[in-house]
């Protein structure tokens, strides 16, 4: 029996798809840094950038990609720990994304 290969129409579904799964996963992301940057506004997160820095600007979230606003919600999520001294869960973020970001962080 012969397989039936895909075609653009298939490919265009699958793109849309995993648009939209990659859209909903970012906004979730920069809800949950705004209302990280709104209770540690002294959380350093970038290289010579304070959080609060982002408080008055509401298109922040325009200036980085998904990558780095994994790694700014990472930063966030180790400020509060250490303030709260309570056992945080991580992100893990690979090797070969660390290495892209090297540069953000000091």
């Amino acid at each position: 029996m012969a397989t039936k290969r895909k075609t653009s129409v298939d490919y265009r579904k699958e793109y849309m798809e995993t648009v939209t799964i990659q859209k909903g996963i970012r906004n979730h992301l920069v809800a949950r840094i705004r209302v990280m940057i709104n209770k540690y506004p002294d959380a350093r997160i970038l290289k010579g950038m304070k959080a609060k820095e982002f408080i008055n600007d509401r298109d922040w979230k325009l200036s980085f990609d998904t990558t780095t606003l994994l790694f700014i919600l990472d930063r966030l999520e180790r400020f509060s720990a250490n303030q709260q001294k309570v056992e945080q869960l991580y992100l893990e973020i690979p090797t070969e994304i660390k290495k892209t970001l090297k540069d953000l962080d000091d």
